[in-house]
């Protein structure tokens, strides 16, 4: 198993984060939760025991969260969820924005910040929704996992982990980075006053767009 140490009577694993760095590197395209763990575990069959899987989970994103954030700071970009894990280098041009289903960046040309029109002036790598991220650099928090606020979190992760291009282009649209309920109510009864089709020319399409974007966040906000 590539790792340095074991605490916590063997709860939480402290991973090498270096073999996970060269690892996602070399990947052309982005990786499952369960191939990098069978990677780092050394092990073709994970455990099924509920509990010592969460730790391996645990124990995997936090090195992860680690490895995003001082990796950052030399121009690389880590999306993490358990569908599409991926490391890569920032573009040197180009709409930073990234798609994760895709493994991609946009790429279009530039209209504002570091983004193209599409996406708007925050719809660049820092833009990624990150529910989690304070969560695992905590390795208490590994104690948590039977805890009934965990749980709502979870929930929020998958709901996120399976809509994540969703979420995403709904932070876009709404040009915001968290899913904060009163911002997100305040941004839509102004967009719904200027778009409604009383008031506007569009027949309405802004308005679909304004509602099918609302919809996705709020859902999210409230598992």
């Amino acid at each position: 198993m590539k790792m340095k140490s074991e605490q916590d009577s063997g709860k939480f694993i402290c991973f090498d984060e270096k073999f996970i760095t060269d690892f996602l590197l070399k990947q052309p395209a982005p990786v499952m939760e369960s191939v990098l763990l069978n990677a780092v575990c050394n092990q073709h069959k994970l455990t099924y025991i509920k509990k010592d899987l969460f730790y391996l989970h645990f124990s995997l994103f936090h090195a992860l969260y680690k490895i995003k954030l001082s990796y950052g700071a030399f121009g690389y970009f880590l999306n993490i969820d358990t569908m599409r894990i991926r490391l890569l280098k920032l573009p040197e041009s180009g709409c930073l924005f990234y798609h994760p289903e895709k493994g991609t960046y946009c790429g279009n040309d530039i209209y504002a910040g570091n983004s193209c029109k599409k996406h708007g002036t925050a719809g660049n790598a820092d833009l990624y929704f990150d529910i989690l991220q304070e969560f695992y650099l905590n390795p208490e928090n590994i104690n948590f996992d039977n805890d009934r606020v965990f749980q709502k979190i979870l929930r929020g992760y998958t709901f996120y982990s399976f809509n994540s291009g969703k979420v995403n282009d709904a932070l876009a649209f709404f040009n915001i980075k968290k899913t904060e309920i009163s911002k997100i109510k305040k941004i839509y009864h102004d967009l719904a006053k200027k778009h409604h089709p009383d008031v506007s020319s569009d027949n309405g399409e802004m308005m679909k767009k304004i509602n099918y974007h609302y919809q996705i966040l709020n859902e999210l906000v409230s598992l």
